[in-house]
Formats: structure tokens, C-alpha cells, sequence
């Protein structure tokens, strides 16, 4: 039953719950019913962004991936992560495509509009919960600087707290040390999951814990550090 399910806080499924109101089926083949009023006040349908010539688009999922040129983003590395709102996603999307574009940084954001009201809600799987838009840089000297230009370039903005990552300078930006595309192994349980090369080459599970934790053979750059607390400040969670 589906709504045993989320009521059980089974959110490793939720996204599943959507495209078929019998059975699991993926969540690329749903769009919010018209009359449905979850959504009277959210926007709907395919989200585009600026063509751009010699970029190539593909959607994968709940995502579109936006690339400059057809070769598959690889690899691994610091992932730069843009948290959004139903509200903030649209305007955030324009900023942050056109500042990829500019770099020719591999990003890819959420495919219909109806995805940010989706990674926002209660039973959201907390490994997407409140992103919206990924950018690749191609190494962590490339991800330090985005990650820096980027959080004062939204400074303005809010928007949830994505809990697998580090959040720069308290805003909308995040960062996390992940795979840049999917790869697959099996864990310490024995279930498959996403992985990541160690410097041997083996492949080990993406740990994606909250809080964020680094894997063992990653350091982390000072300029992504958590700020120790203030005397005076607020108890960290």
C-alpha cells in the first residue's frame, strides 16, 4: 500500500509512488494531475534552460544533464549542489545555467518543475532532499573556486539545508565528494549501491551519511572546513 509506506517513512520509495497510483513505477513517467491541490500553487512541466550551441542535453531520471559537447560526465569529485525551494528553483535555474555555461561546467538540474516541490517534501529521500541544480567541476581546485564564486553569488537567496553535505558560508550552496556518474557495488549488507574508485581502483560504496562524511582517502579542502562555533552562538545540531 502506498501510503502505508510513506507513513512508515519508507523514503528510499517515495519517488516511486507517483507515476502509478497500483504499483512502483518510475518517477520520469509522472506529472502533477491538474487537479491535484498539492500543486494549485506550484509550478508544472518541463523545465528548459538556453540553448546553447555546442551543448548537449539528455534527461536521466528527474534530471536534465546539460554537457559542452556529447562525451558522458566522468569521474569523481567534489559536487557542487544548489538548494531550492518550489519558489526559488526557476530564478536560481537562470543564474546558476547561465554561470555553468560561461565556465563550461557540466551541470544538470531537476527536470519538471514539479521535482522541487518532490525533493522538498516530508518523505523526500534524504540523499536528494532540497537539491536542485549539480554542477561537475572538473577537479577540487576548479570545484574550491565555483563553490566560492558561486555562494557569494547567491548570497542573497535561501533555501533548505541539503543534510549529505558541507553548506558554504550558510547559504544555498553546498558541496559533497561523490561520483560524477553512476557506478555500481555492493555493500557491507550486501545491497547494491552507487559507487566510488578508491586509489587502489577498487570500487566502494558512495557513503551518501548524514551529516556529511567524507570517505577514508578524501581530504577535506580548508576552504570547505565546517566553521568552528561561536562562543556566543547557537548550539551546532
Amino acid at each position: 500500500d502506498r501510503n502505508a509506506h510513506q507513513r512508515a517513512g519508507h523514503m528510499d520509495y517515495f519517488f516511486y509512488t507517483f507515476a502509478d497510483p497500483d504499483a512502483y513505477d518510475d518517477i520520469a513517467r509522472w506529472a502533477a494531475d491538474r487537479d491535484d491541490p498539492r500543486f494549485d500553487r506550484v509550478r508544472r512541466g518541463l523545465v528548459t534552460v538556453p540553448y546553447t550551441e555546442g551543448w548537449h542535453y539528455a534527461q536521466h531520471g528527474i534530471w536534465t544533464v546539460c554537457r559542452p559537447g556529447r562525451d558522458p560526465v566522468r569521474g569523481q569529485g567534489w559536487k557542487i549542489h544548489v538548494a531550492v525551494t518550489p519558489e526559488t528553483f526557476a530564478p536560481l535555474l537562470d543564474i546558476v545555467s547561465a554561470f555553468s555555461y560561461e565556465r563550461g561546467v557540466p551541470f544538470k538540474f531537476l527536470a519538471r518543475h514539479e521535482y522541487a516541490w518532490l525533493v522538498n517534501a516530508k518523505y523526500a529521500p534524504r540523499p536528494v532532499s532540497g537539491k536542485g541544480i549539480v554542477l561537475y567541476p572538473a577537479d577540487e581546485e576548479q570545484s574550491v573556486a565555483l563553490a566560492t564564486e558561486l555562494a557569494a553569488l547567491l548570497k542573497p537567496w535561501q533555501g533548505p539545508r541539503v543534510l549529505s553535505d558541507l553548506r558554504i558560508d550558510d547559504g544555498v550552496v553546498h558541496v559533497r565528494y561523490g561520483a560524477y556518474t553512476r557506478r555500481y557495488c555492493r555493500n557491507a549488507e550486501g545491497k547494491v549501491s552507487f559507487a566510488l574508485e578508491d586509489p587502489e581502483g577498487r570500487l566502494v560504496p558512495d557513503r551518501r551519511s548524514v551529516p556529511f562524511r567524507a570517505p577514508s582517502f578524501v581530504r577535506v579542502p580548508e576552504a570547505f572546513a565546517p566553521r568552528p562555533p561561536e562562543p556566543t552562538g547557537p548550539v551546532p545540531p
